[in-house]
């Protein structure tokens, strides 16, 4: 029992909680309602997420509070939902709270400042209720059912506007569930060793080779990391050229893998992934095409190896956002993108990492710095960057363009500001005039991201000079574009990628 588990009714921050918790140093996990209490047998507490339904709802997301026996902490519909099972009233027709709040306590002393997102409010308390903490507007905003370790919050003290949020979560951890901190990297990667070494090591397995896809990013690169420490021989990294590369990546991974000591497989398949492509827009499509090619190759490396796949792993660098995302959004390259037979076994060791916790432990593994800076890339590549059809030269069009974007944020201090960037090839056109001719030719849109997790993120604020001069570059030295706009979109609405 040593950690946390929040119970996901589908709010928006549920993953902010997480990210929240994990940065004091505790571990925790997110699971759905229908696991909850399976899931609290094996925690130390229980943290319940907001939800956009309404517990008047008559399908509402709901749990069995009485058969959890730890202690429960209710965020927005998670205290809503607490307070209905003790005998309250949800209204959903009296004040609604959005944005920042101050809290007062029942004599009417202002404490603090938090974070209101609810539009209902918790009413006609019955006695075992008793209320700690009213909104400036005389709403209820914390709680505690007496004689129990269950409590309800009304704000979300997980997001930045909430002052002293963590502060709050890590109370409840500390001194309501007893935790002490046993979140750290060195114990991270100690964890994830000995489940590798306790899967591909058991008596079934110990002779199966270990097949996994390398891409240059940080989530691929720590997993073969932390196989090649134990597998050592057994390991096969291949790394797959889908002509959807950045320009010149190939050969700059390669060259840092071989400087690593990893004996990487290089696999030269962009022919193939761009045919399959062709007159493909659908994003989703895209994705199947790719991730059923990506398994298609290592099964063809299987079979120049002499390798059964039944008696192979494949192992990806999936983490935790890829999850969330796949069951929440989009289908992902290493969760949602692979086919539903599949003759390998699948192992994924850091899946549920976030992106910061990936980057601390490759600093535990001595991944080279350039590797952990490195920004993400999707997995599809560019297919997701090209809106609509995917041809060669809309390609080339794109990889030059992307590739002066980048350079210039590395060569102005810019790079490593921002947690994502990258150009995305718009399927339309427009008329322009370059050297007193008219042009018909390429819209190209820039993407920088600021992020902590992938998960939320807010648009980069350039310089407006930067941008008029990554602009001007791009325009003058890519044939094909002659226009360029910037994304301002922050996720969520919108997610980082396009498509």
């Amino acid at each position: 029992m040593n950690k946390i588990i929040i119970i996901d009714f589908g709010s928006q921050y549920t993953q902010l909680i997480a990210k929240s918790i994990r940065n004091i140093n505790i571990y925790c996990e997110i699971v759905t309602a229908a696991k909850a209490v399976e899931a609290a047998e094996a925690a130390s507490g229980l943290i319940l997420s907001g939800s956009p339904s309404s517990v008047n709802d008559p399908e509402h997301p709901d749990i069995d509070l009485d058969s959890i026996k730890v202690p429960i902490l209710g965020i927005c519909y998670g205290a809503q939902l607490i307070a209905s099972k003790y005998g309250a009233r949800i209204d959903s027709t009296n004040k609604r709270e959005y944005g920042k709040k101050s809290l007062k306590t029942p004599d009417g002393y202002n404490i603090t400042s938090v974070w209101m997102s609810h539009s209902d409010t918790i009413c006609d308390l019955p006695p075992i209720i008793q209320p700690l903490m009213y909104s400036i507007d005389n709403v209820l905003a914390t709680f505690r059912i007496i004689g129990k370790d269950i409590y309800g919050i009304q704000f979300h003290p997980e997001v930045t506007h909430t002052e002293n949020g963590h502060k709050l979560l890590e109370h409840f951890i500390q001194n309501t569930c007893g935790m002490t901190p046993n979140w750290f990297p060195k114990e991270i990667g100690e964890s994830i060793m000995t489940t590798i070494d306790s899967i591909i090591n058991s008596p079934d397995n110990i002779n199966k080779k270990i097949i996994m896809g390398i891409s240059g990013g940080i989530d691929s690169t720590l997993t073969a990391v932390l196989i090649n420490n134990i597998a050592k021989e057994r390991l096969v990294p291949i790394f797959i050229n889908n002509g959807l590369m950045r320009k010149n990546e190939c050969d700059e991974v390669m060259r840092e893998y071989k400087a690593m000591g990893l004996n990487v497989v290089y696999a030269d398949r962009a022919e193939i992934f761009v045919e399959a492509l062709h007159n493909v827009s659908d994003p989703e499509q895209k994705r199947k095409i790719i991730g059923k090619l990506f398994v298609d190759t290592f099964s063809e490396q299987c079979r120049i190896m002499n390798l059964r796949e039944d008696n192979c792993f494949l192992c990806q660098g999936t983490i935790y956002p890829d999850i969330i995302e796949s069951a929440e959004i989009k289908s992902h390259h290493n969760v949602g993108g692979l086919p539903e037979q599949l003759d390998f076994k699948l192992l994924e060791p850091i899946k549920y990492l976030f992106k910061d916790d990936v980057r601390k432990l490759a600093k535990v593994y001595n991944v080279p710095p350039q590797l952990i800076g490195r920004h993400p890339y999707p997995g599809p590549g560019l297919a997701i960057r090209i809106i609509g059809e995917i041809t060669q030269a809309k390609i080339k069009i794109l990889q030059d363009a992307d590739h002066i974007y980048i350079k210039y944020l590395q060569d102005n201090g810019l790079y490593e500001h921002i947690w994502q960037a990258g150009a995305i090839l718009l399927p339309i056109k427009s008329v322009g005039v370059m050297g007193d001719s008219r042009t018909y030719q390429y819209v190209l849109a820039l993407r920088a991201v600021t992020s902590v997790d992938g998960m939320t993120a807010e648009c980069y604020k350039f310089n407006m000079d930067d941008l008029t001069n990554i602009s001007t570059k791009i325009i003058n030295e890519v044939h094909g574009i002659n226009r360029v706009v910037y994304d301002i979109s922050s996720k969520p609405p919108a997610t980082i990628e396009w498509e």
